[in-house]
Formats: structure tokens, sequence, C-alpha cells
């Protein structure tokens, strides 16, 4: 049986942000263990990608091919072509797919589709383009599809609640983290020396995601003012995140004074970033909305004491191996930085939690289940 698999995440501007990697390490998985995932050898699984578009994965990966569609050729209709038994959607935000067709009922094999977050109906003013996308091209095929992949409980309670969607379709599979990548066994002359390329020095507290204004920056930085002027603790504040820094956020670390303890790093590569993590003192995580939060579980994986903001799905990633602030404000925020600081047995009992709820979360178990619900969604079909 042919699994057609949307590989537009791993191309193009998708490969560096979170549907990028995520997708990733999916398929990775599948590619390197499927026919232990898969016994019986039912499955082969094709990756679509647009056009002249590459992407190269391991020549020994058995029963996992690439299929590049033609200009013009859509995904749906291309994989009902190849004889697909099931087609899974990963991206609407630049669909490979025309949404009309399967909302018209016009594709007559199961299909599902994950669904990481509908930030843009949450922020519509600040997500203009993402809310147009989103309207277009996934809300008009929630009705159509056979089962619907939320990557956190948080994410399904939002597709129940604000799109009406029937929690009986949803599955809740979460993603994994790559273990031989974030893990504490760094040496500390790998860490001094990553540092040393990127200009950072300890002590420092690490944030790491996109600089978007629902990942609450202004708060973290006006949190690391209110921690400073404590007087106790001088920790650097390093900013990892692809783009631009916004000119706000650039105006706000110079009007408070911290302009020198505030450094910035951009487009730090996987191996690199677990350094970081591992070298840090903290991680802040202050994010107003996150379908899933893949730096806390990092964070966490490379044994660093996490202060987050107890929004959407940060609590039920964390569990409790994190310190978590239940309101937004950058009072509270810094204290419990200054709690986690102050105390070195706290920061070590966040190590020792954070990595045993880090261990909970593997791309084996997330490839196990999407494997499950491709079955469940085939034999349903029959």
């Amino acid at each position: 049986m042919l699994v057609a698999l949307d590989g537009n995440p791993l191309i193009g501007g998708h490969v560096a942000r979170g549907i990028g990697r995520t997708t990733r390490r999916l398929l990775e998985e599948f590619g390197r263990f499927l026919p232990s995932l898969d016994p019986y050898g039912s499955f082969r699984l094709n990756y679509y990608l647009p056009g002249d578009q590459t992407w190269g994965h391991p020549a020994d990966w058995r029963h996992i091919a690439p299929r590049r569609l033609a200009p013009g050729e859509d995904l749906l209709e291309a994989a009902q072509a190849d004889g697909a038994a099931v087609i899974h959607l990963t991206d609407y935000f630049h669909p490979a797919y025309e949404a009309g067709r399967l909302a018209a009922g016009q594709v007559h094999v199961p299909v599902i589709v994950t669904v990481r977050d509908i930030i843009p109906l949450h922020f519509p003013a600040k997500k203009q383009r993402g809310f147009g996308r989103l309207t277009r091209a996934l809300v008009p095929i929630l009705p159509a599809v056979t089962r619907i992949i939320a990557i956190s409980e948080a994410t399904k309670r939002d597709l129940v609640g604000t799109l009406r969607v029937d929690p009986d379709r949803i599955d809740v599979v979460y993603h994994g983290v790559d273990h031989d990548v974030f893990h504490d066994r760094y040496p500390e002359d790998e860490i001094e020396n990553t540092l040393s390329r990127y200009g950072l020095a300890r002590p420092y507290i690490l944030y790491v995601a996109a600089f978007d204004s629902r990942k609450n920056h202004g708060l973290l930085v006006d949190a690391f003012q209110h921690l400073s002027r404590r007087g106790r603790h001088k920790p650097y504040l390093v900013l990892v995140g692809p783009g631009t820094v916004p000119a706000e956020l650039t105006s706000q670390i110079k009007r408070l004074g911290v302009s020198d303890r505030v450094k910035f790093a951009h487009d730090v590569p996987a191996d690199d970033l677990a350094r970081m993590y591992r070298g840090a003192d903290l991680f802040a995580f202050p994010s107003l909305y996150e379908g899933f939060g893949n730096p806390v579980l990092e964070a966490m994986a490379c044994g660093t004491p996490v202060v987050a903001l107890a929004t959407s799905s940060v609590p039920e990633v964390a569990g409790d191996g994190a310190v978590l602030v239940s309101r937004n404000d950058y009072g509270a925020f810094g204290n419990a930085m200054a709690h986690v600081l102050d105390n070195p047995a706290l920061a070590a009992d966040l190590r020792r939690r954070g990595m045993m709820r880090a261990r909970d979360f593997t791309w084996w178990r997330t490839a196990r289940q999407t494997l499950d619900i491709y079955r469940y969604a085939i034999a349903d079909a029959r």
C-alpha cells in the first residue's frame, strides 16, 4: 500500500522552521525504521515535492521515494493517480493541493491532515497572510478529511472550540525530540568553543524561537531588566532565532539600558543550538501561544532549567519539568527566573525532572502512532 506524504515543508523557507524540522524528523524515522515499524512490509511511502525542488534522503532508505510534481500538478490528483491508499497533508501555508477539490468530494481515498495550530485565527491583525491561507486552504478541507492529527491537546481543544470540529475525528500525536542531538553529554570544551564562535559569554539566560510578536519578547526583556535591577544576578540574555529582529524590540532594549547584556544569534545549526542550551543557566520561554513548543522540550532534554509561561500547549509538554508562570506579567516572570537562579538545588531538580520528562517524547513513538492512524483510516474507508 502506498502512502502519499506532502513533502512541501522539506524545502524552501520551511526548512529551518518548526514545520520543516518536524516533517523531516518524521520522514527520517520512517526511513530508518519502517521495516520494523511495519514488519509485514505493507507500506511504501512517496513524499511529494513541487516542481524541480529536491530534498536528498539517504540512499539506503527502503520503501521510501521522492515524487516530483509537474508544474501545476495537484498533490491530491497525483497521489490518486499513483494509487495511494492514504494521503497525508502536512502544509496549508504553501499548499501543493487545491482545497476545493477535496472540499467538493473529488478525492476518493482517505486524507489525513496535520494541524499544528490555528494561530492566525487568534492574531488576525498580526497574521494577515496566515489568516488568509488558513481560511482558504485548511478550514474548507476539515469537514472532508478522514482524520485530523493535532500535535497537542491544546491544538485539539482549539479545533473543537474555535472551528467546531468533532473531537472524535482528531488524534493527538506529539512531536518527538532528537535525543541524538539534544542531550546533556556535551563536553565542556565543546560548549565553550561554540559560545566563543558566536561571541557569547556566561552566565546567560537563553531564549530560542522566531521573532514573532506572540512569542512575547517584550515581556522577556522587561523581566530580564527586572531581574538585573535586583543586583544579585548579572547574566546575559541570549536571543536565538531566524529572521530580522523587530525594530520595536531593539528600541525597547536600548530604552531599558540593557543593550550591553542582550545578545543575538541567528540561524544556529542544531548541534550548536544544543550546546547553547546545555551551557545556559536558564531557558526562558514566555510565548503566548504554542501549538506544541519544541524549544521547551529541547531545553529539558539538554538538562537546562526552564521557566515558561503557562499558556496553550506548554504545560502539557513541560509537565513537572519546568517552572510555569501563570500570569503574563514581567515581574512574576522575572521573579520566577530569579528564584531558579537563586536556588542551585531547585535548578538541579529542574534539570533532573526536565530530562526525565523529555525522555517520554521520541520520534519513534510519533512515527508509530502516525502509522497506526494511516492503518485506521484505510481500514475505515474499506
